[in-house]
């Protein structure tokens, strides 16, 4: 039974920040009460001058020994407080130790108003005005850091002098009264601000002694190749944009539970979610307005899940929820909850507002589910039928969808992806990559990049053809494709191309595995009138993992025909820097979540460091990938990375 997602609990692990920064802020109180309560002797003592001989001297003696007693007690608790170790559940105890005494004061400073208003004379009036007007002032002194015991000194203090000149018959003096509640309540307002900018203090000061921390960490790790290997590990385990677990955790977290024991009679729902209309924002704002919705898309759903449950984002605009312990009439409940909290978000970016809404595919995980796969996919075929039948629906997996969606989906594209390899149906674009130090090397490179082209002489995004060559095996023949265009539009001297001194062609993991490819490329670099030199290969780090043996001895056999390598997209898989080593690559590319995010986040400007350093300690020239802004590159520019490729160096375009 999957318990109501109304009131989710966070799925954060609890800490103990925000009681942390209650004892900060109530050790800063009686610091400043301890401050105050010399001053409010110093009061007491000039109030009982004033009024010395003007009232009854027994009273007035016994008010100024009682408050003495008191700011006595407040110096005395403002001393344990500080010689205690306190812990966060102390933090209510300590509160009424506060407030009792303020509480205590502020009675006492009313009474002389009170025992005033018995005097008709111009002088007892005045001091029912100015003694308030002084307490209030000392209280931002001496409580204005806790905002519930500042409001009730300044409610005790200030309530029977308002009332008393309010009352009275004399215009001028009723005026007085308004005067004083206003003070009253510019002061309560002073006191709410220095309360909260307090805390803002606090909590810096601890985000700041955190980062502190975990920078010393890094820095130690720095030099380290085991140090740094974990910590892109774990960067390696999470979505850099949304904070989210990646793909890669996901489906380990998922085999993982499907390894326990057989019989527990537990069940499991998956909730694939795909966003239907971020193309649009992606069309219409930039990339940069899309990660914008994907971040709040993925901070709204965190709130809609529970602590037990899974969350993550799979790549593109798809999440995933895995749902522990919940059956399929409630799983349905809570995906619903999903769609509708994702269609009422509003995304304002510039001058536009955008909406976008999801499709939601369900699949059960019980005790007839095989493999984490099968549970995946059939999310996942679900979804792909609620979005074809429209969007904006929630779908629970039929049999039937895995034929209908999922394979439906990719068989149609597989298609168009044939009829574009044999049509010669894609274009050709290059985006340029430059040094960052100019003094230090003039070599101007260009990546080529692929689009294919629709029926109807459209672009189509690369996600969404991709996905279906990978699949059907047809990523070889668009590869080869891109290799023959790159070929013949250097020795037809391309505009685009002319002013490059090296063009970097990507390699699919399909490709490094076609024996002929290397034979393909040795043709056509005899038969050319190019130089293998203006050549580089870009092969993902990924590929490079799991093909090692076949990825080095291609990169050497066209090493020695004078072309060059890039290790793509590196920190995105298994970042192991161990077999770098053994990897006769010339340049290894900064993968772009880390440079993307390396102003705002202290953890992706280390990483990025680091990949720096150990690549010009192997000899290494470095790129990194998504530089969207002047301020990335100057921070490029600080640790010293070679080359960038970006938005703010360059938009692709077309070589034809």
């Amino acid at each position: 039974m999957c318990p109501r997602h109304t009131a989710p609990a966070p799925m954060t692990t609890h800490d103990n920040t925000s009681e942390n920064l209650e004892i900060e802020q109530l050790a800063a109180l009686f610091a400043r009460a301890r401050n105050g309560a010399f001053a409010t002797l110093v009061l007491t003592g000039l109030v009982v001058l004033l009024l010395w001989g003007r009232v009854d001297a027994g009273a007035l003696i016994l008010w100024g020994v009682a408050c003495g007693i008191l700011e006595a007690v407040r110096i005395g608790l403002a001393r344990k407080f500080r010689e205690h170790v306190q812990s966060p559940g102390e933090t209510i105890r300590w509160m009424y130790a506060a407030l009792l005494p303020a509480a205590a004061t502020g009675l006492l400073w009313g009474l002389p108003a009170i025992y005033l208003a018995r005097v008709d004379s111009d002088w007892a009036m005045m001091t029912v005005f100015a003694l308030p007007v002084a307490m209030m002032a000392l209280a931002g002194v001496s409580y204005a850091l806790n905002r519930t015991v500042h409001a009730v000194h300044i409610l005790l203090v200030g309530a029977p002098s308002v009332v008393i000149l309010l009352t009275r018959a004399d215009a001028d003096v009723q005026l007085a009264g308004v005067a004083l509640a206003g003070l009253a309540m510019m002061s309560l307002y002073s006191g709410q601000l220095t309360a909260q900018r307090v805390r803002e203090n606090l909590a810096l000061r601890h985000a700041t002694t955190e980062l502190q921390a975990r920078l010393r960490v890094i820095h130690d790790h720095i030099g380290s190749t085991t140090g740094v290997d974990r910590l892109v590990s774990f960067q390696s385990s999470h979505d850099p944009l949304t904070g989210l677990i990646n793909r890669r955790e996901f489906e380990k977290r998922l085999e993982a539970m499907l390894a326990t024991p057989a019989g527990s009679g537990r069940r499991h729902a998956i909730c694939y979610l795909d966003l239907d209309h971020l193309d649009m924002v992606n069309d219409t704002c930039g990339h940069r307005a899309g990660d914008a919705v994907l971040r709040q898309v993925a901070a709204r759903l965190q709130t809609m899940v529970r602590g037990t449950d899974v969350l993550a984002r799979m790549g593109g605009d798809q999440f995933t929820a895995l749902l522990t312990d919940c059956n399929m009439d409630n799983a349905r409940t809570v995906a619903e909850s999903l769609r509708e909290a994702v269609r009422q978000l509003r995304f304002p970016w510039e001058d536009h507002v955008f909406e976008v809404s999801t499709s939601v595919g369900i699949a059960a995980i019980d005790a007839g589910t095989s493999h984490f796969s099968d549970a995946l996919s059939a999310a996942h075929a679900a979804c792909l039928v609620a979005r074809e039948d429209g969007g904006d629906r929630v779908r629970i997996f039929q049999s039937a969808d895995l034929e209908h969606g999922h394979h439906h989906h990719l068989v149609r594209w597989m298609q168009k992806v044939r009829e574009a390899v044999e049509s010669s149906r894609f274009q050709l674009l290059v985006q340029d990559i430059v040094p960052i130090n100019t003094r230090e090397s003039h070599e101007h490179h260009g990546e080529l990049l692929v689009r294919m082209l629709g029926e109807h002489g459209e672009l189509v995004a690369p996600h969404t053809f991709l996905s279906a060559a990978e699949r059907y095996n047809l990523m070889p023949a668009v590869d080869r494709w891109v290799i023959q265009r790159t070929f013949h539009a250097l020795e037809n001297h391309a505009d685009a191309l002319s002013s490059l001194d090296l063009c970097a062609i990507n390699l699919s993991g399909q490709s490094l595995s076609d024996p002929g490819l290397l034979d393909y490329i040795t043709d056509l670099l005899n038969s050319a009138s190019i130089r293998a030199e203006r050549l580089c290969f870009e092969i993902t780090e990924t590929v490079v993992v799991d093909n090692f043996e076949s990825a080095r001895a291609f990169i050497a056999a066209l090493k020695r025909r004078g072309c060059r390598f890039a290790l793509d997209d590196f920190g995105s898989g298994m970042s192991s820097y161990s077999y770098l080593k053994n990897l006769p690559v010339d340049y290894i590319k900064i993968d772009g979540s880390f440079v993307r995010g390396m102003l705002e986040d202290p953890i992706d400007r280390a990483v990025v460091e680091s990949i720096n350093q150990i690549g010009h300690e192997l000899g290494m020239k470095t790129i990194a990938e998504f530089v969207e802004s002047e301020e990335i590159l100057r921070a490029l520019a600080e640790v010293g990375v070679d080359y960038a490729q970006g938005t703010a160096i360059g938009e692709p375009r077309a070589v034809d």
